[in-house]
């Protein structure tokens, strides 16, 4: 048992680091954007180290903070999208009892919690929630969906207008406004990816941090091979993507929101896929770091792709069929 000096000195310094990177998140300082998908790690560290209720006195405690330094509406946002999604999934993951499956008879119970798949399902469908309830809010204080594009318009004009000089280049206000048209479009999409993506890397950095002070509550999974979608997200990815596509503009938000999370949850699968297809091969270095150079230069063109891998990973389970090399024994310490 910690002393409860150093358990609070734990949430306190959780709460502050939280409330520092969120807020200069919020603000939209240009040089601290590299820092927005690390603003939901001090939670989630503190609530997969030592306990649910601390995760929430620390996340109460940020958001206090945020409030005093943005002002009273920053502090409730900053807690809404990023503290509580965080806080959300380190409770999700402390589960000791299966989730979407059977138990395994006479397995451990520290053994039992959410397997590496469920917890990116769960991912998604916190960050969805967050967003959808965001475009419905935001609907209805701007009047519907023209007063609501123009209102998104407005937030994304402002804040391109705090880039640096010369950083894009528009050569009048016909290009700008279609370029704002498009992000405006593409924001429940962007939005619901992006958010997805940060929360589980935020997720695997916390859990690597905790295993390293030995605080893990059970064996860490081998995500290459332990990272799988069951086939039925196929059809909900289907049916929202049909919708985003048919549905008029503006209504089209939703779907997009869950098309945007679930393309992140089959790239992350085909990444996994990937990695666990390539062991024992020579090149594997070389052609993971190529994988990923391809990605951060020309995400558009690569991200689907990866994606669509791993769309068919839950179809047909390519690292079965395969036979993907099994991850290295532990080394003895």
């Amino acid at each position: 048992m910690w002393p409860l000096a150093e358990r609070l000195g734990i949430i306190v310094g959780a709460a502050l680091a939280c409330a520092l990177l969120a807020s200069v998140t919020l603000r939209g300082l240009t040089p601290a954007l590299a820092l927005v998908p690390l603003a939901a790690l001090p939670i989630l560290i503190v609530t997969l180290g030592w306990s649910v209720g601390d995760g929430l006195a620390a996340t109460t405690l940020a958001t206090l903070v945020t409030s005093l330094l943005l002002g009273m509406t920053m502090g409730p946002l900053a807690a809404y999208s990023l503290a509580l999604p965080a806080l959300a999934l380190g409770a999700f993951t402390r589960a000791s009892a299966p989730l979407f499956r059977r138990a395994t008879p006479g397995a451990p119970s520290s053994a039992q919690g959410p397997s590496p798949g469920q917890l990116g399902m769960a991912a998604a469908a916190i960050v969805s929630a967050v967003a959808l309830t965001s475009v419905a809010l935001i609907f209805v204080s701007q009047g519907g969906v023209k007063g609501a594009q123009a209102y998104m318009a407005a937030k994304i004009a402002a804040l391109l207008s705090l880039l640096p000089e010369g950083a894009i280049t528009i050569s009048d206000q016909a290009q700008l406004r279609a370029g704002v048209d498009g992000l405006v479009h593409d924001l429940p999409l962007s939005c619901a990816a992006f958010g997805t993506a940060f929360l589980l890397i935020n997720l695997y950095l916390a859990a690597r941090a905790v295993a390293f002070s030995g605080r893990l509550r059970r064996p860490w999974v081998d995500l290459p091979t332990g990272f799988k979608l069951p086939v039925w997200t196929i059809a909900i990815f289907a049916v929202a993507l049909v919708a985003a596509i048919f549905l008029p503009d503006g209504f089209d938000a939703p779907p997009w929101v869950i098309v945007g999370a679930m393309s992140c949850l089959y790239l992350f699968q085909g990444l996994a896929a990937l990695h666990a297809l390539t062991r024992g091969l020579l090149v594997r270095p070389v052609a993971l770091f190529g994988l990923y150079f391809a990605l951060l230069i020309q995400p558009t063109w690569i991200a689907p792709i990866v994606a669509l891998l791993g769309l068919i990973e839950s179809a047909v389970s390519v690292r079965s069929r395969f036979k993907a090399t099994p991850p290295p024994p532990p080394k003895a310490t």
